[in-house]
């Protein structure tokens, strides 16, 4: 806000102004009372009126630390009343204040939807429910079509600034073409110029050469410094860049080497270390650009003055004068004009016949100046004509192309879908001949396989059999065999009487022989058997530690246990008889 003294120097319309165009009637208001309540405190507490009064004022603020936006006092809507101002409240200085078109456009829209809600039938009766839906579409249609024309307009604004950017692009392309084409046709000319000159001034000297008798010197030029040679013009067409870029370089086999360089001391000696500098002779060139020197020719006018000074001066001292002027200068005459001639004057007759042949040549030439000019645009039309049926060929052909590719690539694509069938319904074939292939495979083995498991268990059997049988015939040979031997000995122990104690031998022998092996061999069986239930065991146990870790059902072990270690007791014992049955046969037999 503003000091009170500011608001008290300040008139009445300024803070009018500040309210904003965008305000309320009822902030317009509430800033008169506060501007008239500012100057009422002002006139109260300021001192007695003088007799000048300064209306303008000078603060220490500068313009960035001043209010920039207008203030809005606090307000109060009665009720029942309403303000229009309220709808646009949401507008603020900078921010679409003060009010532009878009802004006013925006407010009259807002008083014509005022105006239809207002004149819309009420929601409430069912009679004009139809007649309100109809006038809202018709208010919709119209805003519709008010968007459509404001995109159409944005629309052709861009339009139109493509189009100008296009024409911009090409005029910068062209102009870029055309400040290429002279820069190159500048370079040409003053390529042309330089060579033109070199030619002219070769022509010159060629000429000046004859007519004097003297023909050029090369050996005279490369022996001059101010030459041609060592200093060419620019104005003559020599480039002194291309020269400085490839300077000379003295190249010798004394510099290269520390020895070569102390040789060139011991030759030299002094000359290198001391030289001694002396003037050079100056070559004609420099005598001349003397002689024709600016201060040359100042001193030589001096000179001249000079020299008439002196030569007044003793002609005064002789007593006698110059009788011809000093400035005298002749004057010559024009030669004199020729006479004008005259011409008589022309008949009527002859000045009509001039005139009508004046209007014929008028009517001629204005009708080969019409020719020529359709001629002119018959040649245009005839250009423009075959230029646009080039391009209208060009683009016909393009569009041929284009349905010829676009034909084939239909082509191409309807093949592939093709090939990809066929390929989907080859590999379907593929692979049922595949799975058929290996099905015929695992049945031939399978067959094959209970071909070979049957003539495995006939050899099987067959094997068996004959060994059965030849184990069978080796046996009761052998048994036969030990009879007979057992017979002998008992017959040779019969024949020779024993006594008692021969006798205790013999069954001490017996003993030791029958009954002590069986004895061994049955302790022998126990103590492996005995040897393999504890690995039988600790393997029964993780078997079912495993078991149970899966999710199987538990096992009584000591039930399986003692089921298991009675049917291999009974086993056993089965066993041991059929081995005595087996020993008691052949005892029988005997």
């Amino acid at each position: 806000m503003l000091p009170a003294y500011q608001h008290a120097v300040l008139p009445a319309g300024l803070h009018l102004a500040a309210a904003g165009a965008g305000d309320s009637a009822a902030q317009v208001a509430a800033a008169r009372q506060m501007s008239a309540a500012a100057e009422a405190a002002a006139a109260a507490v300021s001192p007695p009126a003088a007799a000048v009064r300064s209306r303008g004022t000078q603060t220490d603020y500068r313009e960035s630390e001043a209010q920039t936006e207008p203030y809005s006092p606090p307000y109060r809507v009665v009720d029942g009343d309403w303000a229009e101002e309220l709808t646009v409240a949401a507008l603020s200085w900078g921010h679409g204040l003060p009010a532009g078109q878009a802004e006013v456009e925006m407010i009259e829209r807002l008083r014509n939807r005022r105006c239809w809600g207002e004149t819309l039938p009420p929601t409430g009766d069912r009679c004009y429910g139809e007649r309100r839906i109809k006038l809202i579409e018709s208010i919709e249609r119209q805003e519709w079509v008010a968007l459509r024309l404001e995109l159409m307009k944005h629309l052709l604004k861009e339009q139109e600034d493509r189009r100008k950017q296009r024409v911009t692009r090409r005029l910068d392309k062209r102009w870029k073409i055309r400040v290429a084409e002279r820069d190159t046709q500048i370079l040409r000319i003053q390529s042309q110029y330089a060579r033109d000159t070199r030619r002219l001034r070769r022509w010159k000297e060629h000429k000046l050469g004859q007519a004097s008798g003297q023909q050029r010197d090369i050996i005279a030029e490369y022996d001059t410094p101010g030459s041609m040679a060592f200093a060419p013009l620019t104005r003559q067409g020599a480039d002194i860049d291309h020269l400085r870029g490839q300077p000379r370089r003295l190249q010798l086999p004394y510099l290269e080497t520390r020895r070569g360089v102390e040789t060139l001391e011991e030759v030299y000696g002094e000359q290198l270390t001391s030289p001694v500098i002396r003037m050079p002779d100056l070559p004609v060139s420099h005598l001349i650009e003397q002689r024709y020197s600016r201060k040359h020719l100042l001193q030589k006018e001096l000179l001249d003055v000079h020299r008439m000074i002196k030569a007044e001066q003793e002609l005064a001292a002789a007593g006698t004068e110059s009788t011809s002027p000093r400035f005298l200068e002749k004057i010559e005459h024009p030669p004199p004009r020729p006479v004008t001639p005259t011409v008589a004057a022309p008949d009527a007759q002859d000045c009509d016949r001039s005139q009508a042949a004046i209007c014929l040549q008028r009517i001629l030439r204005g009708r080969a100046v019409q020719i020529r000019d359709q001629y002119v645009d018959e040649a245009l039309s005839r250009i423009e004509g075959a230029t646009v049926a080039r391009l209208l060929d060009q683009l016909s052909n393009e569009l041929i192309r284009l349905q010829e590719e676009r034909r084939i690539h239909a082509f191409v694509l309807m093949a592939e879908r093709e090939r990809q069938r066929r390929e989907a319904a080859e590999a379907g074939l593929r692979q049922r001949q595949l799975r058929r292939r290996r099905e015929m495979d695992e049945i031939f083995k399978r067959t094959m396989k209970v071909h070979q498991q049957s003539v495995d268990t006939y050899l099987e059997d067959v094997i068996l059999e004959s060994t059965e049988r030849t184990a069978d015939q080796q046996a009761r040979k052998h048994v036969r065999e030990l009879a007979a031997h057992l017979n002998d000995i008992v017959h040779d122990l019969e024949q020779h009487p024993r006594d008692e104690w021969q006798s205790e031998e013999l069954v001490s022998e017996l003993v030791h022989s029958f009954v002590l092996p069986e004895v061994q061999r049955k302790e022998t069986r126990a103590r492996l058997r005995r040897h393999q239930q504890r690995h039988l065991a600790a393997a029964r146990d993780t078997v079912l530690a495993e078991l149970g870790g899966t999710g199987w059902p538990p096992v009584d072990a000591s039930a399986a246990e003692r089921a298991r270690l009675a049917a291999q007791a009974a086993d056993s014992g089965r066993r041991d008889a059929q081995v005595q049955a087996g020993r008691s046969q052949p005892a029988d037999a005997e």
